[in-house]
């Protein structure tokens, strides 16, 4: 299988603002965040928090995981969960390399569809939406397994700008992405007491997968992160903060109140920023989706 990407010999691609309004749904610009980690990081539980925070200071928090599925989406996703292309038995992996490349574009499907149907409507919806899942992390999927399976004439170091370059049409990116820094044998063992999300005791394939997995977000989140100042030509309106990148919180063994309040001051800094408009009283209450 090709790959027919045209890669630049510039500088990494510039990441344009979730802020930038959408002409398609008419929307308000909502301050867009997402928490980020491997598999047991806490990344729910910490979204929860932060937005019991934010409502308290009276802006309308939604928390969101995904949205409803349909038709050959829902049918795709069952076969993504249910019968995975790369096995989960023994050692695991996949029956033969090019699936690793069917796999990532199955799975991008499947966000894309996440990104334009489900997240921006949902964004005219509240003040702040908290996007409890990892954007991030489905690239940082694609970009283990690629690693281990790099498609034909594609150099390992090119991969992430072929994943960028291949999501940059649809991909929603955050105003602000936090990644929850937790050493992964300590999130592995979360995702083992909680029974999913890579929490198979007896799997020797998540443990074999997750120390990649955990690296490739990190190499993403680290190249990210000087990389989505956004281009002068999409410059966000007046009053809208630009994408901040991925910033990493130390979580580990830290009280979860404390990663939250972390979080909460970052976003707070940003909310001063925006219209006063979308400052609502605390009796507005939080959105839960």
């Amino acid at each position: 299988m090709s790959v027919d990407v045209e890669l630049s010999s510039g500088p990494p691609p510039t990441i344009a603002s979730a802020g930038v309004p959408n002409p398609r749904f008419g929307l308000r610009d909502a301050l867009i965040c997402s928490l980020e980690g491997v598999w047991g990081a806490g990344k729910t539980s910490t979204a929860r928090a932060v937005q019991e925070r934010l409502t308290g200071h009276g802006y309308r928090t939604a928390v969101m995981h995904y949205g409803p599925r349909s038709g050959v989406i829902a049918a795709m996703s069952a076969l993504l969960d249910d019968d995975p292309l790369r096995s989960r038995d023994g050692i695991g992996g996949y029956r033969a390399p090019h699936l690793a490349v069917v796999d990532v574009l199955l799975r991008l499907c499947r966000e894309a569809d996440q990104h334009r149907r489900h997240y921006r409507p949902e964004a005219g919806q509240c003040d702040v939406l908290i996007l409890d899942h990892g954007v991030y992390g489905k690239l940082a999927y694609a970009l283990a397994v690629l690693t281990e399976h790099p498609p034909p004439g594609l150099a390992p170091d090119q991969l992430l700008e072929v994943l960028l370059a291949v999501v940059r049409p649809w991909f929603l990116h955050p105003h602000q992405a936090f990644f929850l820094d937790v050493p992964w044998p300590l999130a592995r063992e979360r995702a083992v007491g909680r029974g999913y999300g890579g929490g198979d005791a007896a799997s020797v394939e998540r443990l074999m997968f997750l120390p990649h997995f955990d690296a490739a977000y990190r190499r993403l989140a680290a190249i990210l992160d000087s990389a989505t100042t956004p281009h002068p030509a999409e410059a966000s309106p007046a009053g809208v903060a630009p994408a901040a990148g991925i910033t990493t919180v130390a979580a580990g063994l830290r009280p979860l109140d404390d990663v939250a309040a972390e979080i909460e001051h970052h976003l707070l800094v940003r909310l001063s920023a925006r219209p006063a408009v979308l400052t609502l009283s605390t009796e507005e209450g939080a959105c839960v989706r």
